[in-house]
């Protein structure tokens, strides 16, 4: 006899399956448009921090305000010999910039699309663009 548990276990995870059907007709258009968004050019801050070998993808959401451990992350990282690279899935203050400028090399403003990998897949296509190929290359977010 089938256990209970892992008849709902199996029924929810058709529920996912099914529920992703829509998905497979929207989000490759979805895609083309972030792309065709991408390649115009979304908004970029050069920060004071000189272009390294060793990069730091850091994608942060941040949509109240920079905290204090974004700064805290990205000294850590300088001191670790990583240039920090910002990719920030929303709009950022004058006053945010202010205090991440000192700290990185580059901040890209994007929007919220592709979760934490559509993110880190837009910070290696820049540098792609821009013909940067770092010795090093660290990805992360601002969850860790």
């Amino acid at each position: 006899m089938i256990q209970f548990w892992k008849l709902r276990r199996e029924l929810a995870r058709l529920g996912q399956q099914l529920r992703a059907i829509p998905e497979t007709l929207w989000k490759p258009a979805a895609q083309r448009k972030h792309d065709r968004a991408f390649d115009a050019g979304f908004p970029v801050h050069d920060g004071a921090q000189p272009l390294g070998k060793k990069i730091a993808i850091l994608l942060i959401y941040q949509p109240h305000g920079i905290q204090e451990s974004i700064l805290e992350i990205c000294t850590h990282l300088l001191a670790q010999g990583f240039i920090p690279f910002i990719l920030t899935n929303t709009p950022l203050s004058p006053h945010d910039l202010e205090r991440l400028i000192p700290r990185v090399w580059r901040i890209i403003e994007r929007p919220n699309f592709g979760y934490d990998f559509g993110g880190y897949r837009d910070g290696i296509k820049a540098l792609w663009q821009w013909k940067i190929t770092p010795g090093s290359l660290l990805v992360l977010n601002d969850s860790i």
